[in-house]
């Protein structure tokens, strides 16, 4: 017994579109993780400039600070005293 393929598509005999998108963005952090490990083993810098640090300190902080503004905006209207 054959093994199905991932991206063919059995009923229309050829391959998926949607499939062969899903696998591409799954791929995307793979190839992001590689080459991030590429770039830290190559220079290894990132023990002294700790831009990873930086970096994830950055992105939390702008996405906390994004959900801090939608969450006053949805609920700003909801004070007591005010008429919505």
């Amino acid at each position: 017994m054959k093994t199905p393929s991932v991206i063919y598509d059995p009923v229309r005999k050829k391959a998926s579109t949607s499939r062969v998108v899903a696998l591409a963005l799954m791929m995307i952090p793979l190839l992001h993780l590689l080459v991030w490990g590429g770039f830290v083993l190559m220079t290894r810098t990132w023990v002294e400039l700790d831009l990873t640090g930086e970096i994830t300190a950055g992105v939390s902080g702008l996405v906390g600070m994004g959900i801090r503004e939608y969450v006053s905006s949805r609920t700003q209207h909801n004070q007591p005293g005010e008429t919505p």
